[in-house]
C-alpha cells in the first residue's frame, strides 16, 4: 500500500497531532483546497481507508505507539473506528442539497464548482425558503468537520469487527458513538455485550469527556436525508457545530 507521504509514524510526534488530517498523508493536497472538496475527492477516489494510516508498517505503527495494541497482536485484530462520522452527516446533507447528483461522489466532485457557487446556493435557498446566512454557516461548519473527521483525535480502538457495522446503521445509530453507547449501557439491549469492554477502556477513551461536550452532541440530525429544519433549526440561524 502506497501513501503520498512517508514517515507516517512521525505523525505522533507532530505538534497538534490530534488535528492533523490523514488525507494529507494519503493523497497529494493543495494548501488552497478547501476541506469539503478534499473530502469529496478522497471519497470518490481509489484511496486506502484513513485508519490504515494507523496500521501502516505493523508492528512499528501508530496504533502500537499509542498503546492501543501491542506488537504481538495480529494486525487483523486491530479494530479501529471513527468516533463521529462526517460521511453519514454530509451525505444526508447532499441528498437534500444536491439530490440529483447523489449517490455518486464522483459526480459531486466533477460538479463541485457549480454546486457550491453563489448562484446554486442562492437558488437552493430561495427554493427551500432558507436564509443564505444559515446555509453559509452550516457549510462553514461542515468544512471544519470534513478535516477533523480524519484526524487522530476522532479515532479510537473498538471491541471487534462487528462494532463498526452496528454503529454505522444510519436508521438506528447514525454512526454516532453516544447513541450506541446508550444501548451498550442498557442490559436489556443486544449491544450491552460490549459494556465490559467499554468499562475496561473508559479512561483510555475518555468517554465521559466526549459526552460532557454539549456542543458536540447538538451536531445531529434525524433520518436518511436532511430537511429545512436541520439547516435552519427552530427557524433561527443558530446552527452549532461539533467542532
Amino acid at each position: 500500500m502506497q501513501f503520498y507521504k512517508e514517515n507516517l509514524l512521525m505523525i505522533v510526534n507532530e505538534n497538534n497531532v490530534n488535528q492533523l488530517d490523514f488525507k494529507d498523508w494519503i493523497m497529494s493536497c493543495s494548501a488552497h483546497e478547501d476541506n469539503l472538496k478534499k473530502w469529496i475527492r478522497f471519497k470518490s477516489g481509489d484511496y486506502p481507508d484513513p485508519d490504515e494510516v494507523l496500521k501502516q508498517d505493523v508492528p512499528k505503527c501508530i496504533a502500537v505507539k499509542l498503546n492501543w495494541y501491542c506488537e504481538k497482536e495480529k494486525v487483523d485484530n486491530y479494530y479501529i473506528d471513527c468516533i463521529f462520522s462526517f460521511a453519514t452527516f454530509f451525505k444526508a446533507f447532499l441528498r437534500y442539497y444536491a439530490g440529483d447528483y447523489m449517490p455518486y461522489m464522483g459526480q459531486i466532485y466533477e460538479n463541485y464548482e457549480m454546486l457550491f457557487d453563489n448562484k446554486y446556493k442562492d437558488e437552493f435557498c430561495a427554493k427551500q425558503g432558507i436564509e443564505r446566512t444559515c446555509l453559509d454557516e452550516l457549510l462553514e461548519q461542515l468544512n471544519i468537520f470534513a478535516k477533523n473527521t480524519h484526524t487522530l483525535g476522532n479515532y479510537m480502538k473498538c471491541p471487534n469487527g462487528k462494532y463498526n457495522a452496528v454503529k454505522g446503521n444510519y436508521r438506528k445509530y447514525k454512526d454516532r458513538l453516544e447513541l450506541l453507547y446508550l444501548d451498550i449501557q442498557d442490559s436489556s439491549k443486544e449491544e450491552s455485550h460490549w459494556s465490559n469492554w467499554f468499562d475496561e477502556n473508559k479512561e483510555t477513551l475518555e468517554i465521559e469527556k466526549i459526552f460532557e461536550n454539549a456542543e458536540l452532541l447538538k451536531f445531529v440530525f434525524n433520518g436518511y436525508k436532511m430537511r429545512k429544519k436541520h439547516i435552519k433549526p427552530d427557524y433561527q440561524c443558530n446552527y452549532r457545530s461539533a467542532w
